[in-house]
């Protein structure tokens, strides 16, 4: 039987009602979202953060990714894939690219904002205005350095591999944090208190965001399980 771990008479935060709030203000289909775990972080992508060892070249990026398509294709149905469609695949896979993934569903941001349990910060959930004419199917991945970077979709065969529902910023300057804004972009973001995660986690659990709905194998169901069992 499920442990229980709502409270006998549960009283919601205001900060999650505040959070519906500012979510349902952009449901009109434009909007992406985006969890950050930590609100200081910037819009750096995992292959442009600055390493421990060695400083970032493009051409180890390329043999990075390079050498990931080629072993990949002796596992993976992806006969015809672009690269811009191999770059997404390598992403979910773990491999650090210069894609930062986006959802249209503000919950899953919320999730990724909050799940890292060893996280002491405060919390941020992004919110991107992005009309679907400015969202494009087909990019360049290693375009010029001066670019600035796109919102790309890829096609619904990749898109259900990653759990972000397929959408992304691609940046040209992997390294540079990207700082969207108006005119070209309507930003907003929602700060979640470091003493409010543990609740948002509660919640979103209740509303069927955890590892177990989101990733879907036995690795996500045992953290899910997990943690549960921490809340008895």
């Amino acid at each position: 039987m499920p442990f229980a771990f709502w409270p006998t008479s549960p009283v919601v935060s205001q900060t999650w009602l505040d959070f519906l709030d500012f979510a349902s203000a952009k449901a009109d289909g434009t909007w992406l979202f985006r969890g950050h775990g930590d609100a200081c972080w910037d819009l750096v992508p995992a292959i442009g953060r600055q390493p421990s060892v060695a400083a970032y070249r493009l051409a180890d990026e390329k043999i990075l990714f390079e050498d990931f398509v080629r072993e990949s294709q002796r596992t993976l149905d992806a006969d015809g894939f672009t690269e811009l469609e191999w770059l997404a695949v390598a992403h979910h896979h773990g491999l650090p690219t210069r894609l930062l993934d986006w959802s249209a569903n503000p919950l899953l941001a919320a999730w990724f904002a909050i799940e890292e349990e060893s996280l002491a910060s405060d919390a941020k959930i992004l919110a991107l205005r992005v009309p679907f004419v400015r969202r494009v199917k087909t990019a360049q991945v290693f375009g010029s350095p001066e670019d600035a970077p796109l919102i790309v979709e890829v096609s619904p065969r990749v898109a259900r591999l990653t759990a972000q529902e397929g959408c992304f910023s691609l940046h040209p300057d992997p390294q540079s944090p990207w700082q969207p804004s108006p005119p070209l972009y309507d930003v907003a973001a929602f700060p979640v208190p470091a003493s409010e995660k543990a609740e948002f986690r509660r919640l979103l659990h209740i509303f069927g965001y955890d590892p177990q709905r989101i990733f879907g194998d036995r690795d996500a169901l045992g953290k899910t399980l997990a943690w549960r069992y921490r809340q008895r």
